[in-house]
């Protein structure tokens, strides 16, 4: 078995690479050695965008990794794995949404008919932040529906109506009170960009109220939330949320019905993507006075390398 040396710099102190990448089962080709410093021996450096170390490093085949919106700038990294598909998929760039893996256990959270689901509490939305960089449909949209139909409780930090910011480790708790959630993405027209509100949600008993890009289709059965693309307006889609609010037998079919939708951008597919580079990867040629990423939230957001 081919041993590769590895070592991570730039994510948070949550991330582990050694475990993501058991997640994919790369352990099972490889010897994977994570190196605490970067040697001579160290083959690949994977890097996320909580930082700038990985500017140190020209000498080494780098791998940028993110889950955010962001697009990677090959004058920097030689490879990428991103959350959205504004990039072409290639030999170089792999797209996967954020929390795929939690999709494949996704259909084991409910398993029969529960009627006190359907007596609870309205709605949950949780925006902790939220500036002129997001987008104001979000917040236009919950403000319609709390205004023309039932008032939504926000959780998080804007706007909230709950007596309590809720906190990182009791977010599901707060969601299971609740029949629906609203999942607002932060840059909804963004194309495919998923980030982990819709699995939070299916993973808490709750329909989601979906906002965002309609890959999302691809990965979640569309019968399985609702999704606001697919309506002419703010007050077709009401009467939607009204008529499944309402109707116990069409809350309970939409909330039990199979949810995963097993696609090619799978996690066998980012095996083989990563097998590619360890095997036969190379570096391409750097110009490290150029961006290494750009916030596609706001379309105009840079972030700058200076020698």
């Amino acid at each position: 078995m081919k041993t590769i040396n590895i070592y991570s710099c730039d994510f948070l102190k949550s991330f582990n690479i050694l475990n993501y990448l058991k997640s994919f089962g790369i352990h099972n080709y490889f010897n994977i050695i994570i190196n605490e410093t970067v040697t001579e021996d160290t083959d690949f450096i994977f890097y996320g965008n909580f930082g700038y170390e990985h500017f140190k490093y020209t000498n080494h085949i780098k791998i940028f990794i993110t889950q955010e919106n962001l697009v990677p700038n090959f004058n920097i990294c030689d490879y990428a794995i991103v959350n959205n598909s504004l990039l072409e998929e290639n030999e170089r760039c792999f797209y996967i949404p954020n929390g795929y893996r939690a999709l494949y256990n996704i259909d084991n959270v409910i398993t029969k008919y529960d009627s006190n689901l359907f007596d609870r509490k309205f709605c949950s939305c949780l925006i902790s932040n939220y500036d002129k960089s997001c987008d104001p449909q979000r917040l236009d949209l919950s403000q319609y529906i709390s205004k023309n139909y039932k008032q939504i409780s926000f959780g998080g930090k804007f706007n909230n109506n709950t007596n309590g910011v809720i906190m990182h480790d009791s977010t599901s708790t707060f969601l299971e009170e609740y029949k629906f959630n609203c999942c607002f993405e932060n840059a909804p027209k963004t194309e495919g960009y998923i980030s982990e509100r819709i699995n939070l949600a299916l993973y808490s008993k709750t329909i989601p109220i979906y906002l965002g890009t309609n890959k999302i289709k691809e990965f979640i059965n569309e019968k399985a939330f609702i999704n606001v693309n697919d309506f002419n307006d703010y007050y077709e889609l009401i009467k939607f949320i009204e008529y499944i609010d309402n109707n116990e037998n069409a809350y309970m079919d939409m909330l039990t019905c199979k949810k995963f939708i097993h696609k090619k951008n799978s996690l066998e597919e980012l095996t083989k993507f990563l097998i590619n580079i360890f095997e036969h990867g190379s570096i391409l040629e750097h110009n490290y006075g150029n961006i290494f990423y750009t916030n596609l939230k706001t379309y105009t957001g840079y972030i700058h390398y200076s020698k």
